[in-house]
């Protein structure tokens, strides 16, 4: 292998204008001098750094540079999050097996135009910064890292985007700086001597294959993580993207078969005798709809929800855990309406954008055969997690989006809960007289974030403590609670019967800071953890319903309640979920409870217990994916 050096006029003037542009760009940002004067060395090195190679081995100089920009990728993407920790030595060897993964799958898209792997290198390792960046303002404005699915909404989070404040983090600054010296340092290398086009070809899909089924067998090693950004900080952030990749792919339960669906049937017969009159319902999912107070001893100087507080009769209310924290409201909506928990899924799969493509049986699906007609409404785009065409595919007849809410008054621009119940109320009035009603409506007013400086007409203020943020949506928690009292007193002064279903899809993303002063140390134990997915539900009706306060629950078994309390029949799927609710009461993406009160990792079920975990995967499987051999039996979905 031979190696000859030469100077380059304009990769030296290219070497000092970006020099000039890092100097200027850190001296504005106030970087430190000690990385200003690496940076720009960095890239003056690159001017003179002009190399060709040549001879027999010149063929490994690009495959050993990729390797090196995938370890430098890994750490830089740890460096865009703030994470300087190192690594376990097996989970970076993964980790740059994964970027070397990409850069050779570009590789092999690029052959065709380019000879070398440089642009693939640099496209490649650019878009993985690029995520992982991405990464850093997921946690920062949700509380939660970016998942592969987080991709799939990528036109849910603009349409929301300029409701945040961006804050600006020297940790990117540094990673995007030095990515940009390695890039320009190696356009500085040519590799003269290749193999023919066709080598290029062999060699670069063999090694593509043994990296893909080497990673696919040995990314189910390390977890992911989902708490905050755990898993950055423990698997290091790509590794932990990929891992997830992984886990998405859904493959049947173990010894799952249309045949044992079907032998479960039995157990789950009963008498759907319908009693009239059969109620209207109306089903409100509040956005961040949630109660601070579960997480800790919240001091207030005003109540934030007085109204919800004051209702006792013919009332039910408690607390049920949330597949979600901060963000991912359709997640709550897919348990809600389906019954199906994400827990035998993925916890960071969404099953609206990526399995709902044919009709899928739901809660709504069994109200329509008792005689209900359907009415679905959000105030936002219908292509915000593809709810334009997965409500039809839930059954429902009707359904409003953005565009029916025109001149809606509005708060933090966020469409007003007053506007969006507005709504349910005209739809009830125009639908007298047509048979009883269920009402779907998602809220949109208490989205975060919850930055803005905002004038409330009444504000509320934490005691004890300084968080703005936290001040902001308790305001817009007491704006919430103002509606559904006008709400409550509208259907109070009705002649037909009513049942209302109020819960919250997650609590709000709030400071961590705040959160653990309110809680009062942070929250370690898996326990701790889940306070913060606990979500107010309340159940009203203007008729009388026994009043009473269960144990919590989870949003999974919503519709069980909300179907005894209006004194409707359980289908056969809801059945087998009042079973499971005997064993474990509640159960969420992350963990269940168990009938004595502990919180128990999903993979710690063992006994009855896992037992019931069984069988339920293989309904939910049936349900949502087993589209050839979909049992009729626990999900009907008509002609």
């Amino acid at each position: 292998m031979r190696l000859s050096f030469s100077l380059n006029k304009k990769r030296l003037l290219a070497a000092v204008i970006f020099a000039v542009l890092a100097l200027c760009l850190c001296v504005y940002l106030k970087a430190t001098w000690k990385f200003t004067f690496l940076i720009c060395l960095l890239f003056l090195a690159g001017g003179f750094w002009n190399v060709r190679v040549s001879g027999r081995l010149s063929a490994l100089v690009m495959p050993v540079l990729a390797l090196a920009a995938s370890l430098l990728t890994v750490f830089l993407a740890q460096e865009a999050n703030g994470l300087r920790g190192l690594l376990a030595p097996k989970l970076l060897v993964m980790g740059t097996a994964c970027v070397l993964l990409v850069i050779l799958l570009l590789h092999v898209l690029l052959l065709c135009l380019k000879k070398d792997m440089r642009p693939a290198i640099i496209i490649a390792c650019g878009l993985l910064l690029f995520l992982s960046i991405v990464n850093f303002y997921t946690f920062d404005t949700r509380g939660s890292g970016l998942s592969p699915t987080d991709l799939l909404g990528a036109t849910t989070a603009l349409h929301v985007l300029d409701h945040y404040t961006l804050s600006f983090s020297p940790h990117i600054l540094i990673a995007v700086l030095v990515f940009a010296a390695a890039a320009f340092l190696l356009t500085g290398i040519r590799v003269d001597t290749l193999p023919a086009l066709g080598l290029r070809w062999a060699g670069t899909l063999a090694s593509l294959l043994v990296l893909a089924i080497t990673l696919r067998f040995t990314l189910g090693d390390p977890h992911s993580w989902q708490w905050q950004n755990s898993g950055a900080s423990i698997n290091g952030f790509i590794l932990n993207f990929f891992t997830e990749i992984n886990e998405s792919i859904i493959t049947p339960p173990a010894g799952y078969s249309a045949a044992k669906v079907a032998a479960l049937e039995a157990q789950y017969e009963g008498d759907e005798t319908v009693s009239e009159p059969l109620p209207h319902i109306v089903v409100i999912m509040n956005e961040a709809y949630a109660d601070l107070r579960a997480v800790g001893e919240l001091e207030t100087d005003v109540p934030f929800m007085p109204f919800a507080d004051s209702l006792t009769e013919n009332t039910v209310k408690g607390f049920a855990l949330s597949s979600v924290y901060g963000g991912m409201t359709v997640n709550s909506e897919y348990e809600f309406l389906t019954g199906n928990s994400m827990a035998l899924i993925r916890p960071f799969a969404i099953p609206f954008m990526q399995f709902i493509r044919q009709p899928i049986w739901s809660l709504n699906t069994w109200l329509e055969s008792l005689g209900y007609q359907s009415f679905a409404s959000h105030p936002a785009a219908g292509v915000n997690w593809n709810r334009e065409k997965v409500y039809p595919l839930l059954g429902f007849d009707q359904y409003e989006f953005d565009l029916d809410y025109p001149d809606a008054e509005t708060l933090r621009n966020f469409v007003r809960d007053d506007a969006v119940y507005d709504h349910i109320i005209r739809h009830f009035e125009q639908s007298a007289g047509s048979g009883p009603q269920f009402i779907y409506t998602v809220t949109l007013q208490n989205h975060g974030a919850y930055g803005q400086d905002v004038r409330f007409d009444e504000p509320v203020h934490v005691l004890g403590t300084d968080c703005h943020e936290a001040e902001v949506y308790l305001s817009c928690m007491l704006a919430s609670d103002r509606a559904l009292q006008r709400l409550v007193e509208y259907f109070e002064n009705t002649d037909e019967r009513v049942i209302l279903l109020i819960y919250g899809d997650h609590q709000p993303a709030m400071p961590d800071s705040f959160l653990q002063e309110l809680h009062g140390k942070s929250f370690d134990t898996l326990e701790e953890q889940m306070l913060l997915y606990q979500i107010p539900y309340l159940i009203w009706a203007n008729y009388d319903i026994e009043e009473k306060t269960p144990e919590l629950t989870s949003i999974n078994y919503l519709s069980n309640l909300l179907l005894e309390t209006a004194g409707l029949p359980l289908p056969p799927y809801n059945r087998f979920l009042d079973k499971a609710q005997a064993s474990i009461p509640a159960i969420n993406a992350f963990c269940y409870r168990t009938a004595d009160g502990q919180i128990r990792a999903l993979t710690e079920a063992d006994g009855a217990e896992k037992d019931i975990l069984d069988t339920y995967s293989l309904l939910e499987y049936n349900a949502a994916f087993d589209r050839r051999d979909r049992n009729s039996f626990f999900f009907p979905l008509g002609s």
